[in-house]
């Protein structure tokens, strides 16, 4: 663990912060140091800013790793010229964009009951060999749509990252990666705090940011909660927006309309 002058925790609104953010000549907000968004007991997410040749225009570009309750899975410790700095405006857009699935969904979206998400396409296999063809390319397509959804390395663009699933069962969050030797089993409300609070540190360093991939991120993010409303139905049953809005006529019933 870095030391304590080396790194730090972010907390939204305190006087804390304003001594852990700098401003350059141009005004534009970036990292002075190595931060830390989440928990030691949960998700933690570190982060290391870069400098970007248009500063203004940042996208968030930082070297990161990634623990799981201590457990390593992005970028375990090696020197830090040979890691690799990427744009952390593609982890605020995802997590904005799956947000309803991650709060919401359970199990899986066809009969299978896998020991976790490592072993799902092996079960689905299995399943389709006794289903018709058509049968079983329907669902596969709905298991690479379920893998959007809950397979957290898909929200970065164009570099390659272990699997890491989070899904929901009841008041736990099963999440399992290769890189761990079980799957792990945390509160659920507590993991998406751990997101929440990734998400928020990510938001208030794209804040001074002109790039249109930076201002609509913030935005998709600031609205999760509108979004995650407009998905509860399709959501929780299962059911696209085409067929609610077929059964109710609106394609956005919230629960208090239930």
């Amino acid at each position: 663990m870095m030391s304590q002058q080396n790194e730090w925790c972010y907390e939204p609104g305190t006087r804390r912060n304003k001594h852990r953010w700098k401003h350059d000549e141009a005004g534009i907000q970036s990292m002075a140091k190595t931060i830390r968004l989440g928990r030691e007991s949960g998700i933690l997410m570190t982060l290391r800013g870069v400098h970007s040749p248009r500063p203004e225009f940042h996208l968030a570009e930082a070297i990161f790793t990634l623990r799981i309750a201590g457990h390593w899975i992005w970028g375990q410790p090696q020197p830090t010229e040979q890691r690799i700095a990427w744009p952390m405006v593609d982890l605020l857009h995802g997590l904005a964009r799956i947000w309803p699935w991650l709060e919401l969904e359970e199990g899986y979206p066809i009969p299978i009951t896998p020991d976790h998400p490592g072993k799902m396409m092996q079960e689905a296999e299995a399943r389709w060999r006794d289903v018709a063809i058509g049968k079983a390319e329907a669902e596969e397509d709905i298991l690479f749509d379920f893998r959007q959804r809950h397979d957290l390395s898909l929200l970065f663009r164009g570099i390659h990252l272990a699997p890491l699933w989070l899904l929901r069962e009841g008041h736990e969050a099963l999440l399992w990666s290769p890189q761990l030797e079980h799957p792990l089993r945390l509160a659920h409300s507590a993991v998406m705090q751990d997101l929440t609070k990734m998400g928020d540190g990510l938001s208030a360093w794209l804040a001074t940011s002109k790039a249109p991939r930076a201002i609509q991120a913030r935005v998709r993010w600031q609205q999760r909660a509108e979004h995650t409303l407009k998905n509860y139905l399709p959501v929780i049953r299962g059911m696209s927006r085409a067929d609610l809005k077929a059964m109710t006529g609106s394609p956005d019933v919230t629960p208090d309309r239930i």
